[in-house]
């Protein structure tokens, strides 16, 4: 996976990231679980 600026080696690298996802239960306890920050938004706007 690869952010912005820089790519993700390992989960912990997504710590206090934000990521633009679907707005699904299931991707914001997952990027929650990895301390990042979900933005939540309909699967057009993505």
């Amino acid at each position: 996976m690869f952010s912005a600026n820089r790519p993700l080696f390992s989960p912990s690298d997504a710590k206090g990231l934000k990521f633009r996802i679907m707005d699904s239960a299931v991707l914001v306890a997952q990027f929650k679980a990895l301390n990042a920050i979900p933005d939540t938004h309909h699967q057009e706007e993505i």
